[in-house]
């Protein structure tokens, strides 16, 4: 682990990382945020696509900013919820980049919603009436 500082070391070391990480295999990158990239990746070991969601190479040399996105990870973790997406597993990969992996969820985003009820786009406007909109509102 040459160029990582002590305090990630043993960060890194506290984390399951037998394999790191080789039986997933990225598909494509879906979404950036603050903190990370989530990625649609292929796990190999029990055959299903999940979704995997990396620090950003631009916050990896930030000590503090590597524990925010593991606390992030365990928390989350620890959460049953209907609306919150379980968390399987949290890592270090082959190219010492934090990782983890989560439930792939797939369909529209509330962007991409709200976008086509703006523009108008056929069946918007009738299906996202003001109570669904409220619902989604309320469950995020």
């Amino acid at each position: 682990m040459k160029g990582i500082s002590e305090k990630r070391t043993e960060l890194f070391q506290e984390l399951d990382s037998s394999d790191n990480g080789a039986h997933l295999e990225v598909v494509e990158a879906l979404a950036q945020g603050g903190m990370g990239v989530v990625y649609d990746v292929y796990d190999k070991s029990v055959k299903r696509r999940i979704a995997m969601k990396i620090l950003r190479d631009d916050l990896a040399d930030h000590d503090d900013l590597a524990e925010q996105f593991v606390e992030e990870a365990r928390i989350t973790g620890q959460l049953e919820h209907p609306n919150i997406v379980p968390i399987h597993a949290l890592g270090v990969n082959t190219q010492d980049e934090l990782y983890f992996t989560m439930k792939l969820v797939e369909g529209e985003t509330l962007t991409d919603i709200l976008n086509n009820i703006s523009d108008e786009v056929e069946g918007y406007t009738d299906y996202y009436t003001q109570f669904n909109l409220l619902t989604i509102f309320r469950k995020v």
